[in-house]
C-alpha cells in the first residue's frame, strides 16, 4: 500500500561533484520511473544527497515534492530536514523520519541545507547525544499525529552482516521514544532483524 525508499543520488547536477567519481547524480528525468515504480515517500538522509552541493540538494527536494513523492530526511534547513513524511492509507497515518550518521552530505543547520544527521560511530565520531535527542523529539512529535512511526537511519559499516553495538543502543532509544519500526540502510549487506519490546529493528 505504501512504497518508501532511500534515494542515494541527487535529481540535479547544479554544482560540482563533491566526492569525485563517487558522486551520484541524475536529472529530473528520474522522476517518471520513480513515480511509475509507485514511490510515495523517499528518504534523502544519506551520504550522497549532498554530492553536487546545496543547490542540487534543494532542487532534488523540490523535484520530488513537485512530482507528488514526499521527500524527508534532508531539506533547506534543519526544521525541513527533520520534518517527517506523512502518508495515509486505509485510514491509517504513517510518519517516516530519516537521519544520516555516515557524513559526507552536510548536516542541515538552522540556516543551511543538508541532511538530518546524528553524529555517531563508526563514521562521524562518538555519539553526540544532542543529535539523538533531537531525533527522539521528532519521533515523539510524530507519534502525536501518526498511528505508525517509522525511522530510517543511514548508519553502520559497509559490507558486513554485523551491526555496530552503537546501532543497537540508538535503536533502543528510538523505540523508547515511540518508533514502531526502525529500518536501517547503508551497509549494502543484510544485517539481523531484532525485536525491541516487540518493535522490529
Amino acid at each position: 500500500d505504501i512504497t518508501v525508499g532511500n534515494l542515494e543520488s541527487t535529481l540535479s547536477k547544479a554544482g560540482s561533484p563533491t566526492q569525485g567519481g563517487d558522486s551520484f547524480g541524475a536529472g529530473p528525468e528520474l522522476l517518471r520511473p520513480l513515480r511509475e515504480a509507485g514511490f510515495d515517500a523517499i528518504s534523502l538522509a544519506n551520504n550522497h544527497t549532498g554530492d553536487f552541493g546545496d543547490r542540487a540538494l534543494t532542487e532534488t527536494v523540490e523535484a520530488l515534492s513537485g512530482a507528488g513523492i514526499v521527500p524527508f530526511g534532508a531539506g533547506r534547513d534543519l526544521d525541513a530536514a527533520a520534518r517527517p513524511a506523512v502518508v495515509e492509507r486505509a485510514g491509517i497515518t504513517f510518519a517516516f523520519l530519516g537521519f544520516n550518521a555516515i557524513g559526507e552530505t552536510p548536516r542541515a543547520t538552522r540556516s543551511e541545507p543538508g541532511a538530518f544527521s546524528v553524529r555517531m560511530p563508526p563514521r562521524t565520531g562518538p555519539l553526540v547525544d544532542a543529535d539523538l535527542r533531537r531525533v527522539e523529539r521528532e519521533v515523539r512529535a510524530a507519534e502525536k499525529v501518526a498511528d505508525v512511526v517509522v525511522v530510517l537511519p543511514h548508519w553502520g559499516t559497509q559490507y558486513t552482516h554485523r551491526p555496530e553495538a552503537i546501532q543497537r543502543h540508538v535503536a533502543r532509544r528510538l523505540v523508547a521514544a515511540g518508533a514502531d519500526l526502525v529500518a536501517g540502510g547503508h551497509p549494502h549487506w543484510v544485517q539481523p532483524l531484532e525485536r525491541v519490546g516487540g518493535v522490529p529493528v
